[in-house]
Formats: C-alpha cells, sequence, structure tokens
C-alpha cells in the first residue's frame, strides 16, 4: 500500500499538491503551495543524501569483508547498504550482522570488522552526510533518534523507515509556516540585531 501510494504521488505530485492548496483560503494558497514545494526539494535531496551513503557504505562494506576472507560479503554490504537508509539505528543493526558472521573466522576478525565500520561510518558522516545538508534541513541528531524510537514505537519497523524523511518535512513546516510567518519573529529579530548594533558600539 505504501509502495503504491508513493508511485501514484511521484507520477503526478503536482494534482494532490494543488489539491491540498485548494483546501485552503484564496490569499493563502500561494504560500501553502511554496511551503509544500520546500517540502519536496528536502525529501528529495535527502532521499538523495541516503542512496549515495547506502552506495558508499554498502559497497566499502563488502569490499572489506571479501579482503577480510568473511564468508558472504556481497550480501552483507548489501544488507548493510539497505541498512543505511535507516539513519543511527541501521548501521548499529548492520555492524551487528557483520560481527556474527566475522566470529567464524576468530576475534580478531571482529576487532577488523568493528574498525572498519567505524571507518565507513566516518566517511559518512565528515564528508557524505555535510556535503548532503548544504541543500537539505539540518536535523538534530537528538531529535532524530527520540523522534525515530517514538516512530519505532507506535509503528514498528515502518516507522523507523519513514521516520527522517516526516520529520524533514515537518521541520521545514515548522521553520516556514510557524517561524518565518509567525506576525512577532519579525519584530523581535530587528530588536535582537539592535541591540547586538549597541552592544558592538559599546
Amino acid at each position: 500500500i505504501v509502495f503504491f501510494i508513493g508511485l501514484f504521488v511521484a507520477v503526478n505530485p503536482a494534482l494532490y499538491r494543488d489539491g491540498f492548496a485548494l483546501l485552503f483560503p484564496t490569499d493563502r494558497r500561494d504560500r501553502v503551495t511554496e511551503i509544500l514545494n520546500r517540502m519536496g526539494e528536502t525529501m528529495f535531496a535527502w532521499l538523495n543524501g541516503r542512496l549515495l551513503a547506502m552506495l558508499i557504505t554498502g559497497g566499502g562494506t563488502a569490499l572489506a569483508l571479501w579482503l577480510l576472507g568473511v564468508p558472504m560479503p556481497l550480501m552483507i554490504g548489501v544488507i548493510t547498504g539497505l541498512l543505511t537508509f535507516i539513519p543511527n539505528i541501521g548501521a548499529i543493526i548492520a555492524l551487528l550482522l557483520a560481527m556474527l558472521m566475522a566470529l567464524s573466522q576468530g576475534p580478531m576478525t571482529v576487532v577488523w570488522v568493528v574498525a572498519i565500520y567505524a571507518v565507513i561510518q566516518l566517511v559518512e558522516s565528515n564528508v557524505v552526510t555535510p556535503l548532503v545538508q548544504q541543500h537539505q534541513t539540518s536535523i538534530p541528531p537528538a531529535l532524530l533518534l527520540g523522534f525515530q524510537i517514538v516512530m519505532g514505537a507506535l509503528t514498528g519497523f515502518m516507522g523507523l523507515l519513514v521516520a527522517t524523511p516526516l520529520l524533514a518535512a515537518g521541520i521545514v513546516v515548522v521553520q516556514e509556516a510557524w517561524i518565518r510567518d509567525f506576525p512577532g519573529d519579525e519584530a523581535v529579530g530587528e530588536k535582537a540585531g539592535e541591540t547586538a548594533e549597541e552592544d558592538a558600539t559599546s
């Protein structure tokens, strides 16, 4: 059901976007459409980043496990890449799976597997993710982890899969529809700017 709903929406997203905007007063429809477009751009950028992270993590893991002689390196690499779709939690599950497979080669192999996973995660966190977040909403890690736990507890594995894009879309809604459009924010920002200028002058 989730797959086909996503497929239908992806084929003609403007139909559903414009239909949703019609539920709002005429003078707010353009703004609603703008917010929906921002949500779409954010989720598309997040998806591109996840796919790139999946490719790097899965390919690097498969190559490293093959060099170490761990059984079924390609399968573990594919599973690792797929689990990378779930930020934070997915990497931990993939590491546990690789460690179990490496036990057949001895405890030293397990140590090497942990070290390799640590290096791959460092590359993803410090190279891939920052490059992607230049074009999307940055999600605070603690907020993301808490939201994943809540979604996982409420809806199970499917909740973990959709937690990050839902949170990214929700942050865009809060930023655009609440913070940016809130009547008092502009005045507060101007007052804060004036205070900063006075402090700098003094």
